[in-house]
């Protein structure tokens, strides 16, 4: 399921956003900067409260793009469908794996 997107292609759009958009066009625009480096970048996400909670991880760097690392909603493992509350057991599995990535 990954999805690859043109590295330079994706530093113009961060530039365009960092422009528009203070305080959190400093972030992105920071962001940029270390693409601009060769770095590569880890961007999380939640959801929450929504009617499909959890939590992503992202990696971009300017050679490969845009890859999804993780994408786990808390219904998988709470097994109840649309789960709503906190991804607690998402975040957990989130924070294995960064624990993976930093070995």
């Amino acid at each position: 399921m990954d999805r690859f997107v043109s590295g330079s292609r994706w530093l113009r759009a961060l530039r365009r956003v960092a422009l528009r958009q203070p305080p959190c066009g400093t972030v992105l625009a920071e962001i940029g900067e270390r693409l601009a480096r060769g770095e590569t970048v880890y961007l999380a996400g939640i959801v929450t409260p929504a009617h499909d909670t959890g939590i992503a991880l992202v990696e971009v760097s300017r050679a490969n793009g845009i890859r999804l690392v993780s994408n786990d909603q808390e219904e998988r493992f709470s097994r109840v469908k649309h789960d709503d509350r906190f991804p607690e057991h998402a975040i957990g599995v989130f924070r294995e794996r960064l624990k993976q990535l930093s070995e």
